[in-house]
């Protein structure tokens, strides 16, 4: 069965402190490749199981029988050097968590902005594309109609010059009859 991000960090923490190592965030992170929440999680943890153990190792087998008073009091006063300097980090470690807190949300924040972006881009992607057939229908239709009227143009400059010779010819077919009519009244005898 496939563990969970959760069980992998809680290992990771775990083979870190037997390989002697710091279990922090960064390092769990590393270890185990979950997402810095869940690393951040797992490292928290394991430090206060830790430090609520409050094991205390065993002296070495050559000072044990001389010094076991001297070692405890020793080893206490660094666990309370240590629970005060872990104090002072843990402010510091607050605080950066409340930065980093601040940090994720701008994070979702422009991921979001990304997000609804990335929707403009794509709508705007479907308007160019709508309009670009709009715009080669149109131009399909322009050409049609160009040709539509070049071949009209073609048709009024045959019908005028049709009409120009029709003119032509009913001009002198005037011409005639006046000349015809001009004979006729030449030609009457006059009373």
């Amino acid at each position: 069965m496939e563990q969970t991000p959760t069980e992998r960090a809680e290992v990771a923490a775990e083979e870190l402190a037997a390989g002697g190592k710091a279990v922090t965030a960064r390092a769990v992170r590393a270890a185990s490749g979950v997402r810095m929440t869940v690393a951040a999680e797992a490292a928290r943890a394991w430090n206060e199981q830790v430090d609520q153990e409050g094991q205390v190792p065993g002296m070495p087998a050559a000072f044990a029988a001389r010094s076991e008073a001297m070692w405890r009091a020793t080893y206490a006063l660094a666990r309370d050097a240590f629970a005060a300097e872990r104090a002072g980090w843990e402010g510091r470690v607050m605080l950066a968590e409340q930065e980093a807190g601040q940090l994720r949300a701008d994070v979702d924040e422009m991921e979001a902005q990304l997000a609804a972006a990335q929707e403009a881009v794509a709508e705007a992607g479907k308007q160019v594309d709508e309009l670009r057939r709009d715009l080669a229908r149109v131009e399909g239709e322009s050409s049609a109609r160009k040709a539509e009227a070049e071949h009209l143009r073609v048709e009024a400059r045959e019908v005028r010059a049709r009409l120009d010779n029709e003119r032509t010819r009913a001009d002198r077919a005037e011409a005639r009859a006046e000349a015809l009519t001009g004979l006729d009244t030449k030609n009457k005898p006059t009373a």
